[in-house]
């Protein structure tokens, strides 16, 4: 059967055939028609550990379909919504599911899907005291410098989140600034994904006086910002006591790798 041909009249019949073929890691094809039968089919679906959603034109209104399955799907880990419209609603539906002990997520992937500050409110209020999820990918949102303000403020509490991407959510020297007093207190975020934030010297000001006390983070990624010389040093400065970081990604505006000053992209101290 052609998957990609029947998606856009996907039927139960259609989605349990997916299952069939692979119980533990249920994909949609993409363009997907989802509705109500998403979330009977995850509460069918009960050896499914990933469940692949991108690009199905998910709105709010059919993630609520897909919360009731959640909340009946301890065994699922993986959700991955890359690129749909599940909005601030959707999210604080989603944000409803984390706090229900009957949910096993560990891993999510929201990239792309029209997420303001608002939004993420109330996922961070979900996730501060979350002891699951370990990873989460909120790249190419809206959450803007206030978003990243709810960020910072679930990091102060949380202790289980390692990776965490915000890449291209324009938070401003004002959100890294944040985030940055947020990592003076958490030492368990191991990956932080900055990239593309319009975050200049300030902000990387902040980001090196962080590192100067954070003992957790391992990777850092701070390419394509407007970073200069100033912020470049302060970041610079900072790795001279910081025994942690093994990765960064930093580059200021004129091409300059902030670690070494010159050639750009990711170094690894040895």
């Amino acid at each position: 059967m052609d998957l990609e041909a029947v998606a856009p009249r996907l039927t139960e019949t259609h989605l349990r055939y997916i299952l069939g073929k692979r119980p533990q890691y249920l994909r949609l094809p993409r363009a997907t028609k989802v509705g109500s039968n998403l979330g009977s089919l995850l509460m069918s679906a009960t050896a499914a550990r990933t469940l692949n959603v991108r690009f199905c034109e998910l709105t709010a209104a059919g993630f609520e379909h897909l919360a009731h399955g959640l909340l009946v799907s301890p065994v699922l880990q993986h959700l991955d919504l890359f690129g749909n419209q599940i909005g601030d609603a959707g999210a604080t539906a989603l944000a409803r599911c984390l706090r229900s002990p009957d949910v096993g997520l560990r891993t999510l992937v929201l990239a792309e899907n029209r997420i303001t500050a608002a939004g993420m409110l109330a996922l961070a209020s979900a996730l501060a005291s979350d002891t699951r999820v370990t990873a989460i990918n909120l790249a190419g949102n809206a959450l803007g410098p206030r978003g990243a303000q709810h960020v910072a403020t679930m990091l102060r509490i949380n202790r289980t989140l390692r990776h965490l991407d915000l890449e291209c959510n324009a938070l401003r020297s004002a959100g890294a600034a944040a985030l940055a007093e947020a990592l003076k207190a958490n030492h368990t975020l191991e990956t932080l994904v900055l990239t593309d934030n319009d975050v200049e010297s300030n902000g990387a000001v902040s980001i090196g006086a962080a590192l100067q006390h954070n003992t957790g983070l391992r990777t850092l990624a701070l390419d394509d910002n407007d970073i200069d010389a100033p912020g470049a040093q302060a970041i610079a400065t900072a790795l001279k006591t910081n025994a942690t970081l093994r990765s960064l990604r930093s580059i200021d505006k004129n091409g300059n790798d902030g670690r070494r000053g010159g050639g750009g992209g990711i170094t690894k101290r040895c």
